[in-house]
């Protein structure tokens, strides 16, 4: 189970990724931020804050930081690990 503050990949409209910070997680929504919008939700600032079905989020592996390209589609979503949110 990942923690709150961990970075998580997420798959965007069109299978376009993005890193972002996970602050929380069910069975129907994982709840993301922006490092900034992050920060603003630890002060209590839910601006920024977005939803997200947790079939769309997943585990970051170190090795596709240098491999992710946010301006193209990513291909191999099936390789991923999914996210696990706690029930």
């Amino acid at each position: 189970m990942m923690m709150r503050g961990e970075q998580v990949l997420v798959r965007t409209f069109g299978g376009y990724p993005r890193i972002r910070r996970l602050w929380d997680a069910t069975e129907q929504v994982c709840v993301v931020a922006e490092d900034a919008a992050f920060e603003r939700l630890k002060r209590g600032d839910a601006s920024g804050a977005v939803g997200i079905p947790p079939e769309d989020v997943f585990e970051l592996q170190p090795e596709l930081l240098g491999v992710l390209d946010p301006g193209k589609p990513f291909t191999a979503w099936d390789t991923l690990q999914p996210l696990r949110p706690h029930q």
